[in-house]
């Protein structure tokens, strides 16, 4: 379950899209949603992408990957600590990229990664050492850890991908990232695919069915007879933002200070 926490004087800010110190309860927040329908069969493909160093959800625009990733965070993750980076422009630079990442692995890695963890930020490592450094000082957790990358197609640096693809060839055992992206990293990710190393969450996956999409209507008090349903699913190919009454999303995920979170359903 993920718990609210404190910042921590010793821990490196994330930075916003023109380098200014980004706010830590928007950038390490997980979003909240107000009106979700209960997915278990994507929680349940989440749970199991844990077995692998990755799990990537890619979709274009509107189909709830930052809401599902933030719902599964709030229903427990798996009994994982979790932590979450909102990635944008300010962090398409290595020393940026892995100092958000660091920052928000520190309430929730434990003792001794807490201790080194600030050292990624430090300005006296060079930068083609900087994943180098995360890896050693997440190497030291003794529980397992969830990071989520949420919206990592802000992100383009050839030299922060390929820390990423390092990181994820030589997973570290306690720790696993979960990926939201509307286009595919540049990864090799067929080499990905036959090492057993990737787990794939895609459109397909996140479209909604009947059943799901007849909850929907019915938590949103929208009156449709199972037939109705049933043609607007297949008129729609399961995209929530034009299932959903009037063609928006069903739940805009909002974001509070970790002081404030509430669970999502």
């Amino acid at each position: 379950m993920v718990k609210p926490t404190r910042s921590r004087p010793d821990r490196p800010d994330g930075v916003s899209r023109r380098g200014a110190p980004a706010d830590p309860a928007v950038k390490f927040a997980a979003p909240v949603a107000s009106q979700m329908v209960d997915r278990p069969r994507l929680h349940r493909l989440l749970a199991e992408g844990q077995a692998q160093p990755v799990t990537l959800i890619a979709a274009t625009a509107g189909w709830g990957k930052t809401s599902l990733a933030g719902s599964w965070l709030a229903a427990g993750a798996g009994d994982r600590a979790a932590a979450w980076v909102s990635l944008d422009a300010g962090d398409d630079d290595p020393r940026m990229f892995w100092r958000a990442l660091a920052a928000a692995l520190v309430p929730v890695a434990g003792p001794e990664p807490e201790a080194a963890l600030p050292r990624v930020a430090a300005d006296a490592v060079n930068s083609d050492e900087l994943p180098g450094v995360f890896a050693a000082a997440v190497g030291r957790a003794v529980r397992p850890v969830t990071l989520v990358l949420d919206n990592l197609h802000e992100v383009q640096s050839a030299a922060v991908h390929a820390g990423l693809v390092r990181l994820i060839e030589r997973p570290l055992p306690m720790l696993a990232l979960l990926v939201t992206t509307r286009r595919d990293p540049p990864w090799p990710l067929q080499r990905l695919r036959l090492a057993g190393l990737l787990a794939e969450v895609r459109a397909h996956d996140l479209a909604f069915r009947v059943d799901e999409a007849a909850a929907m209507f019915a938590h949103l008090h929208v009156g449709l007879t199972a037939e109705q349903v049933q043609r607007l699913v297949e008129r729609t190919e399961g995209w929530p933002c034009r299932a959903a009454p009037g063609g928006a999303a069903p739940a805009q995920p909002r974001r509070r200070g970790r002081g404030g979170r509430r669970l999502l359903r």
